[in-house]
């Protein structure tokens, strides 16, 4: 279903550039060249538009995403030329593309910096449970799309000096970039941050077996707990008065795999426990809330890695993009990761790594 909404989203952005373009590139000739628009060029030009559009519904292209805010950028200074359109300077820019051009190119060179410019977001909780308890998340590496394994090692040194109690990698760390060497160096890279509870894993989306077979969830598990991280699969660890709950990507099922019912697990721990839910997707908030969980840490979205399908997606979805939200004694926080997916952009949100301290 998700699929069939992103090629359909990608189809309609396809045909409202068509329409909208074709319109504009008219209108730029005929406002500075004296060519007059025939069947042959009308046709040459229509058809053209089409190709491009419609090589652009993989939403997660580069190329889409240049063409989208190309796109949106351009309709936004068209409301513009309704107010300035008598400023020869302003049609001149507009007309020309020139104004489009530097602000699609300034978003995307921001874009570059902050998805590269990874930086620590702090969170501070309170719970009558437990006292001064650090969790450390990581989400979201996705590695080699923008993050390396050298990169990762500057990242980790830096982690070092939080003195975490608790690293939660919270999924995605891998995709279809990874080989098995990086899958190997990652894992003991991640091994050696400072901990004092234990490091805890749970797959992601990208972590299911890959369509040359190679890189399966087993030999992920594998390495993980050669480099003594905790694998959680729909399971509960338990380390003194803290319960871990490590849920199975709500993914997985479109491969016909069922995870358990949040019930089914939170109703197995004890509720004098601080419980903490890792949960890719942020998924069943409301429902982890009601059945006493304390805290639940997801990854996924990137933080709505293009502006403004963030906030977009959250109000039409009521998914937590990104950041906090508290339900009575519950918080669920949703983390942009370190690195996103598809294009090396992102506008959305920080790329980031998060400590929380529950006191």
């Amino acid at each position: 279903m998700q699929i069939i909404t992103f090629l359909v989203a990608g189809l309609i952005n396809g045909l409202i550039g068509v329409f909208y373009f074709r319109k504009f590139i008219f209108r730029t000739i005929k406002e500075f060249t004296r060519i007059k628009i025939n069947k042959k060029i009308n046709i040459f030009i229509t058809t053209f538009l089409t190709i491009v559009a419609f090589s652009t519904t993989n939403l997660f292209s580069l190329v889409t995403n240049i063409y989208i805010h190309i796109l949106v950028i351009t309709l936004l200074y068209e409301g513009l030329n309704h107010f300035l359109k008598k400023h020869q300077v302003y049609r001149f820019l507009f007309y020309s593309g020139t104004l489009t051009i530097l602000t699609v190119g300034l978003i995307f060179a921001y874009g570059y910096y902050n998805m590269n410019n990874v930086v620590l977001t702090e969170y501070i909780l309170e719970s009558e449970k437990i006292d001064n308890l650090k969790i450390l998340q990581i989400t979201d590496l996705h590695i080699n799309n923008s993050v390396t394994s050298n990169e990762l090692k500057g990242y980790v040194s830096k982690m070092n000096a939080l003195n975490a109690d608790i690293v939660a990698l919270t999924g995605d760390i891998f995709d279809h970039h990874s080989s098995l060497e990086d899958v190997r160096e990652v894992c003991q890279i991640l091994g050696h941050i400072n901990n004092n509870k234990g490091i805890y894993y749970i797959y992601g989306n990208h972590e299911r077996t890959r369509s040359n077979g190679i890189l399966t969830e087993e030999y992920i598990k594998a390495e993980f707990e050669k480099n003594g991280i905790i694998v959680l699969k729909d399971e509960i660890y338990t380390i003194d008065n803290i319960s871990i709950v490590g849920r199975m990507d709500a993914g997985w099922s479109r491969s016909g795999i069922e995870r358990k019912k949040a019930s089914e697990l939170l109703n197995e721990v004890d509720k004098n426990n601080y419980i903490l839910v890792l949960d890719h997707q942020p998924k069943d908030i409301e429902e982890n809330a009601s059945l006493g969980a304390d805290l639940q840490l997801s990854g996924h979205t990137h933080g709505g890695q293009y502006f403004p399908s963030g906030p977009i997606e959250e109000l039409f979805s009521g998914t937590l993009i990104y950041g906090p939200k508290e339900i009575d004694n519950f918080t669920a926080i949703t983390s942009s990761g370190i690195s996103g997916w598809g294009a090396p952009f992102k506008t959305g949100s920080p790329s980031e790594y998060v400590l929380i301290t529950v006191k």
